[in-house]
């Protein structure tokens, strides 16, 4: 069972992430190509954080530090999903 805090479960909070993210990504107009150049992370892993399918990305990667990654440095809060998924 995913855990769940305030009637939000995990899922449900990568998929708020990956939405803020991709808002202020788009806002920025910032393209992926670039974005995975300065971050080292796969445009494809950067996809999948956007689209909320973290589970997509493979167990030996550290996809919650890729999220953290990619949230601070489009200066995104994402403190209160961190609670949920940490």
């Amino acid at each position: 069972m995913a855990k769940k805090i305030n009637d939000i479960d995990v899922e449900d909070a990568f998929k708020n992430i990956g939405k803020k993210i991709s808002e202020r990504r788009k806002s920025l107009r910032k393209k992926f190509p670039g974005i995975s150049k300065k971050l080292n992370i796969s445009i494809n892993f950067l996809k999948y954080i956007e689209e909320g399918k973290v589970d997509k990305i493979p167990d030996h990667v550290p996809a919650k530090g890729f999220v953290k990654t990619y949230a601070k440095f489009l200066k995104v809060d994402i403190k209160e999903e961190l609670g949920i998924v940490e």
